[in-house]
């Protein structure tokens, strides 16, 4: 299990991701401050699952949630440019599906951002300029280039984004693809942190989600992103710099903030700065929390939450940086895992996390998780 903060944080620590619209404070009737319970019943075994040859771990980093199905894993592999599906059950891969690397209908790592697994013949791919629809044989059935749909004039100074970080990327529902935006211009003030495409009116659309007003007048670097999954026909939304939590509906309305507090989970700090340096974003991220995505658990019973605490100045291989907060269905309890690590899963009854390097057989070994009452 890695317990230190990895090398590929540098490439981020120079970027700079402004300030955008604010969230209206919320009316204190929808906010909710979670309890914290000091006993979970959890359960783990070792299962060992095949991968392809050419797979250095697993799951990959760009691969599907769909908690409509957990059974399933998709997920996109880059060396070979190809969609592999994994059954969890059998822990085996099923399928592999080539993706072209020339042409019209071509898709390059280099602009890939998500990946979205409806069925063994209909899988959603999202690169930098495009929404495609493949079939179980690579063939686009469908691609709708951005520029061409208005994305520009619902988005203006916004890119969508592939949130990388346990969240989703984007989900399918009643004919409409949803997607995380981030704003790139610090001239940005009305953007929204969320939006779709209609396949039925062939058009882009917002949704009314902004930061939290913790984000006013405060520079959080790469920390100012939206996390968010979709599950039960809700939104749940969180962000890297703080615990909490907030639960909208599929119009972009609030529902609820499950506020946490607590000593064990610290709030992030801002920059002192406007444009920070290389060292100085590293020391930002070294000094903050940072929480990622939620993912449901033991099909919605539960919600797991990765973060990682502040780092030490001088850390020693038995220090273990990472935690979890799971919360319960309603996000009224919620309990502090501080051996947490960094679990994946897909709504299952279980959530996985690495137990050791690949053997040479190409087999991986997982922990297994079970969370129940």
């Amino acid at each position: 299990m890695n317990k230190v903060l990895p090398f590929a944080i540098l490439f981020f620590i120079i970027i700079f991701i402004p300030m955008a619209c604010l969230e209206d404070p919320v009316s204190p009737e929808k906010i909710y401050t979670a309890t914290e319970i000091t006993d979970l019943e959890m359960k783990v075994d070792t299962i060992k699952f095949t991968i392809p040859a050419e797979v250095k771990h697993f799951p990959y980093r760009i691969h599907s949630k769909n908690y409509d199905r957990p059974e399933i894993f998709c997920g996109y592999q880059r060396k070979g440019n190809r969609i592999n599906i994994f059954d969890l059950g059998e822990r085996k891969i099923k399928k592999s599906i080539n993706l072209d690397t020339h042409g019209p209908n071509s898709f390059s790592f280099l602009d890939l951002t998500s990946v979205l697994y409806k069925n063994n013949d209909s899988i959603f791919i999202m690169d930098r300029n495009s929404i495609a629809l493949i079939d179980g044989e690579g063939e686009v059935r469908k691609r709708i280039l951005i520029r061409e749909h208005g994305f520009e004039r619902v988005f203006p100074g916004l890119k969508w984004y592939s949130t990388m970080n346990n969240g989703q990327a984007c989900f399918y529902h009643e004919d409409k693809l949803y997607f995380a935006t981030r704003p790139f211009d610090r001239n940005v003030r009305d953007s929204t942190l969320m939006g779709y495409y209609d396949f039925k009116r062939d058009r882009f659309s917002k949704l009314p989600i902004y930061f939290p007003e913790e984000y006013k007048e405060a520079n959080y670097g790469w920390h100012n992103a939206i996390q968010f999954t979709y599950f039960d026909e809700k939104l749940i939304v969180n962000f890297p710099i703080m615990p909490d939590v907030f639960i909208y509906d599929l119009e972009g309305n609030l529902l609820r903030r499950v506020s946490i507090e607590s000593n064990k989970l610290g709030r992030c700090r801002p920059l002192e700065v406007e444009r920070p340096s290389p060292e100085e974003g590293l020391e930002f991220i070294r000094s903050n929390p940072n929480y990622a995505g939620i993912m449901p658990i033991n099909n919605g019973n539960y919600f797991v939450m990765p973060g990682i605490k502040p780092i030490p100045e001088n850390p020693s291989p038995d220090d273990n940086i990472r935690f979890c907060v799971i919360f319960d269905r309603d996000f009224e309890h919620y309990y502090y895992w501080k051996e947490g690590g960094t679990p994946f899963g897909q709504g299952g009854p279980y959530f996985y996390q690495h137990d050791s390097d690949l053997t040479g057989n190409y087999e991986q070994y997982l922990e297994r998780w079970w969370v129940g009452d």
